[in-house]
């Protein structure tokens, strides 16, 4: 009957319309296709001012830390290369604690075969902090400051100044976290409330700091302004090749904080000005161990003399293992007498300076036009205010800037890796608009769909009463 047709015509259109619906669906929820344009595929990236590019070299370098993040998949072990005068200008880089790798970051200006500091490639900054969330490295690379600081941040994460670093600053004296280049194994208070990189109150994994070069260096093993908090990892300090530390700290900065275990290694040519076991009231520490290879220390002091009342509780021994080159040197005797325990270390051979591989000068076939015009999206940011900052004597609480400044803090943003389950547009970076034009269709097709069954509907009515008007 007619009835029936148009009943079996009506199905198969709302059939139709269901279907196109659900594949529409499944598209809105699929990623998008990868493309080389995208953050989290590279391992080595460039990076100088005014740089726009993709970072693939010279010529398309990004010109931000956070486009150099973000291009990089950092579950691999990855090279940032500062191939010309690059300028930090944010006061805090910190990709955040969603963004923690498992990978690692050497930051360098010596790469395939070249050695950009030939043509003046250098890091500079004013005061400025550097959050590590994975294994950071330095090495060939040259920063400059014309203020007083950097404040490296480990966060437990391994932290190494290697080979052929440079630091130098027009105010840097090396004595105070205020004016040196300063690593902090642990943690660091943050700056405001609204920071988003709050550290725990507890975190017993290691810390790692190894310095092979440079000079204005102070190192605090574990955390940095956080009172009343415990870490009872190990910490374990190596400083050596030509490396001048000014301070090389025992313990935590901080008052009424519990430490574990710091394990202290000089060797090669190293040179410490500076020796403070604690400069803070009510600190205790596990143990403390010094093995002594080679290298010279000035001062040495278990309680620095700067500080007001500092106070240091070791639980177990306080040891001292030296070479016998170390012992007979005329400094020793008075630094073993400090410790409790007094042992052997066999001494290292002879320091040889490791040979840096990439010593050519990039000529103009490196140093060429861009070839590209792909740019990486900047993350999103917010402005927040830094309280004004002052300094001390070299004991902690010091902060690293002497004024109020206006700082954007970043908030990093990384697009899908393939393992990822997160595949909202946000996470997309080059342009890429699959997910959400798809997404913004839906709508569209629902409304047309809607309206077809409406006018199935209505003329079905029509036909049935002209039916039985008939």
């Amino acid at each position: 009957s007619m009835n029936k047709k148009i009943a079996i015509f009506v199905s198969a259109l709302l059939c139709m319309l269901l279907a196109a619906m659900m594949c529409v669906s499944v598209s809105a929820d699929t990623p998008a296709q990868d493309s080389s344009n995208k953050v989290g595929k590279m391992t080595v990236v460039y990076l100088r001012d005014n740089g726009t590019g993709d970072g693939s070299d010279y010529a398309n370098a990004v010109g931000t830390l956070e486009d150099a993040y973000m291009m990089l998949d950092l579950s691999k072990d990855c090279t940032i290369v500062v191939c010309d005068v690059f300028t930090q200008i944010n006061a805090t880089f910190s990709i955040g604690k969603e963004n923690a790798y498992t990978g690692s970051v050497t930051i360098t200006s010596c790469y395939g075969g070249y050695d950009y500091r030939t043509i003046g490639a250098k890091f500079e900054f004013d005061p400025f902090r550097f959050l590590c969330w994975g294994e950071t490295k330095f090495e060939y690379i040259e920063f400059y400051t014309p203020g007083t600081n950097m404040l490296v941040v480990g966060q437990h994460n391994p932290v190494t100044v290697g080979e052929g670093v440079k630091i130098s600053g027009a105010s840097m004296t090396g004595g105070s976290v205020a004016k040196a280049f300063c690593i902090v194994g642990g943690y660091q208070k943050q700056r405001n409330e609204s920071d988003p990189a709050v550290p725990p109150m507890e975190d017993n994994r290691d810390t790692n700091i190894t310095v092979m070069s440079g000079e204005f260096i102070y190192i605090v093993p574990f955390s940095r302004e956080l009172g009343g908090n415990s870490y009872e990892g190990t910490a374990h300090i190596k400083i050596g090749g030509n490396a001048i530390v000014s301070v090389l700290h025992g313990s935590a900065i901080g008052s009424n904080t519990y430490v574990g275990d710091v394990e202290i290694e000089i060797t090669d040519n190293a040179h410490i000005k500076n020796f403070y076991g604690s400069t803070h009231v009510g600190v205790n520490a596990k143990s403390i161990t010094l093995n002594w290879k080679s290298g010279t220390i000035d001062k040495f002091e278990w309680l620095c003399s700067y500080s007001t009342n500092p106070e240091l509780v070791v639980d177990g021994n306080r040891t001292l293992n030296a070479s016998d080159d170390v012992k007979a040197a005329a400094e020793y005797v008075k630094i073993a007498a400090l410790f409790d325990v007094i042992g052997s270390v066999a001494k290292d051979a002879a320091y040889v300076p490791a040979q840096n591989p990439n010593t050519q000068k990039p000529g103009d076939d490196i140093l060429k036009a861009p070839t590209t015009t792909t740019t990486p999206a900047p993350p999103a940011a917010v402005d927040t205010t830094v309280s004004e900052d002052t300094t001390a004597a070299p004991d902690s609480d010091e902060a690293e800037t002497t004024k109020a400044e206006k700082e954007t803090r970043p908030v990093f943003t990384r697009a899908p890796r393939d393992s990822d389950s997160d595949t909202t547009p946000e996470g997309n970076v080059g342009g890429d608009t699959t997910d959400s034009e798809s997404s913004n269709m839906l709508p569209v097709i629902i409304g047309g769909a809607a309206a077809l069954v409406v006018v199935a509907v209505v003329v079905v009515i029509i036909i049935s009463k002209k039916k039985k008007a008939e």
